[in-house]
This record gives C-alpha cells, sequence and structure tokens, in this order.
C-alpha cells in the first residue's frame, strides 16, 4: 500500500480542542515560569547586581568605626543648609546614602561611612 491508498484518519474535534488548549496553556504557563525565574534570580543577586551597576557604593573594609547617624545628619546639613535630611542609609561595607528635601521631591547623596575629618 502507498501513503497515499492509506486513509488518513481524521482525528475527532474534542481532541484536536484538547490538542490546541494543551499546547498553548502550556505555553503560557512556561512564560509565567520563566518570568518567575528571572526575577528571583534578579532578587536573590541583588546586591551583586547594585555593585556592579554602582561601583561607588561599594566600601572596601577599612577596620574603622563607622560614623553615627548623627554625624552623618550634619554633614549633610553642612553641605547641603537648604534641603532637610529625610532619611539615612547606613549597611556595613557600603557608603551611606541620604534623602534630602521633600520625600519623593527630594534628591540623593551619598557619603562614604568613615572619614578622618569633615
Amino acid at each position: 500500500m502507498n501513503r497515499s491508498q492509506k486513509k488518513r484518519i481524521k482525528k475527532s474535534l474534542a481532541y484536536r480542542i484538547a490538542a490546541w488548549l494543551h499546547l498553548w496553556l502550556v505555553l503560557f504557563s512556561g512564560l509565567i515560569v520563566v518570568i518567575i525565574y528571572i526575577t528571583g534570580l534578579t532578587w536573590s543577586f541583588r546586591e551583586e547586581i547594585d555593585d556592579l551597576m554602582e561601583p561607588k557604593l561599594h566600601i572596601p573594609d577599612q577596620h574603622k568605626e563607622m560614623l553615627s547617624p548623627a554625624i552623618l545628619y550634619f554633614i549633610a546639613k553642612k553641605e547641603y543648609p537648604n534641603h532637610a535630611p529625610t532619611f539615612i542609609q547606613r549597611l556595613t561595607g557600603r557608603a551611606s546614602v541620604l534623602g534630602l528635601g521633600k520625600i519623593n521631591e527630594g534628591f540623593t547623596c551619598i557619603l562614604p561611612p568613615i572619614r578622618e575629618k569633615f
């Protein structure tokens, strides 16, 4: 029997609908899994990504005492007298970030957490 002589088996409508639905549901759920994977990966490596994107925030360990938030506040007031500090973020091994001006309208200032003289 040749191929042309074989009867082509017609698949039922229910089978075709199930196959089409299965294809698109698997593709959609796979896309969701990939998006969750990428966002989880970026979240777990966020500190390393920050160091790559903003190298000025990374401060090598100097084995010295960090400046207190009060001293950072007075440094910010001295350097920017017209702007009130709104927040201070101090992390070990990273530069201190100070928010100045109105919330959501101000700007940030990056200070090294350790200074010999100010």
